[in-house]
Formats: structure tokens, C-alpha cells, sequence
């Protein structure tokens, strides 16, 4: 007898109802949402095409499928080993860096399912690259200038920063390493980025972890702003 997991049986509702496209993440299926976060946290800040606004029919189906083969936890394992694949990124015989429909739905003229091909090291992946240990807590120095060393909106940002790498995103901490501490006002802890596209793309990527870890170290929220903006 198969065993038939929750996240299966959330994959085998979401195909039950209308396939349509949606214009918004938030209408999507759940799961479809939560792998499209995944796509666009662990691969698109590396040079690849992001998982739009808006997800097609087809490549609802396509996601759908993808993750009543694999749970969502190895579909993470894959896309973090898309970055560091030659392959992926275009520097072999393809010249092309893969999107998201070929990670999730393609296959090599084998016949092999590319998540397949990475997840068995049939493809080569650069080594994952080493993380130093600072010795302070994280953003300390790298994007702190100019603030006064022990200020509350240093400390509280430190506090955000150490309770998101507890759980390991590098990547984000790679984007959030160019964000600098405002101030904090009634609990809420104001940060600057450094232009609006990073804003815009922090917002959309990031809001949902930041609001998550501010929670966690006692802030009401994360605020972004741009340096040539008061809010």
C-alpha cells in the first residue's frame, strides 16, 4: 500500500479544483506557492529568471505534478543545487540557463528528469561554498556604517539577522547583507535598502521571512525604506 502524505493530499485537492491561471501568488494552491517562494529565494537571485507575478495554466499543471512526484522539502534540495550546476547555468552544451519549467518538468535527451540528474550528482555542482563564522553576530560590520556601534536598531537587526541564519538561508543573508539599520520606533525596526529595485525585490521575496524573525526576537515588524525616502 502507498502512503499517501498531507502534502500529497493538499497537491491532489489543489488538482481537483478549476485549473486557471492566476494572476496573483496569493490565489495560487498552496504548495504551488510555497515551491514558487522556493524558486525565487534559492535560484533567481543567481541570474535566473524568476517565477512571475502571474503562473500560467500550464505551468500550474506543471507545478502540481512536480510536487505529487517529489515533496516539497527535495524540490528545495534542488533548486539550491541549481546555482552551482554548469549545466544550469549554461556553461556547457545547452548555453542557456535553465527556468524553473526545465528544473521542474524537464527531462535530458536520455530520457533522465533533470532534478534527477542533480540530485544524484549525475551533474556536476561547484562546491558549496564555505560560510565563515563572524565574530559577531551577523551584519555587525558589513552593513552597519555610519550607524553608531550598540544602537537599538543595531541590535535589533543583529537579533533578525542571527535568528534567520539559525535556520540556515545563506542566500537571503547574501541579500540582506546590503541592508542598513534605521532606526526602531515603537518596536517596529526600520531599515534602508539600498535602491527601489532592491526594495521592491526584498518586499516580494523576503517580507514573509523578515515579518517571521522579527516576530520571533520581540519586534512588532520589519520596515523598508530607500535612503532618499523617510517611509
Amino acid at each position: 500500500m502507498a502512503v499517501v502524505t498531507a502534502s500529497a493530499l493538499d497537491v491532489r485537492d489543489a488538482q481537483r479544483d478549476a485549473i486557471r491561471e492566476h494572476r496573483t501568488p496569493d490565489t495560487l494552491p498552496a504548495p504551488v506557492r510555497e515551491l514558487r517562494e522556493a524558486w525565487n529565494t534559492l535560484v533567481a537571485p543567481h541570474g535566473f529568471w524568476a517565477w512571475s507575478e502571474r503562473t500560467s495554466r500550464q505551468l500550474l499543471v506543471d507545478a502540481l505534478a512536480a510536487l505529487e512526484a517529489r515533496p516539497l522539502e527535495e524540490w528545495r534540495r534542488v533548486f539550491a543545487l541549481v546555482p552551482r550546476s554548469p549545466v544550469c547555468r549554461g556553461e556547457l552544451q545547452s548555453r542557456t540557463r535553465a527556468n524553473v519549467v526545465r528544473i521542474i518538468r524537464g527531462r535530458t535527451t536520455s530520457g533522465h528528469e533533470v532534478a534527477e540528474q542533480l540530485l544524484s550528482g549525475a551533474w556536476s555542482v561547484d562546491p558549496e561554498p564555505e560560510v565563515i563564522a563572524p565574530s559577531e553576530e551577523p551584519g555587525a560590520f558589513m552593513c552597519m556604517e555610519g550607524i553608531p556601534e550598540g544602537t537599538e536598531a543595531m541590535r535589533a537587526w543583529a537579533q533578525v539577522l542571527a535568528s534567520i541564519r539559525s535556520e540556515g538561508h545563506q542566500y537571503a543573508l547574501e541579500w540582506l547583507a546590503r541592508v542598513r539599520p534605521n532606526n526602531v520606533d515603537e518596536g517596529l525596526l526600520v531599515v534602508e535598502c539600498p535602491d527601489k529595485h532592491f526594495l521592491s525585490w526584498a518586499e516580494d521575496h523576503y517580507r514573509a521571512l523578515l515579518d517571521e524573525h522579527a516576530a520571533r526576537v520581540g519586534l512588532a515588524g520589519v520596515s523598508l525604506i530607500t535612503v532618499d525616502e523617510d517611509s
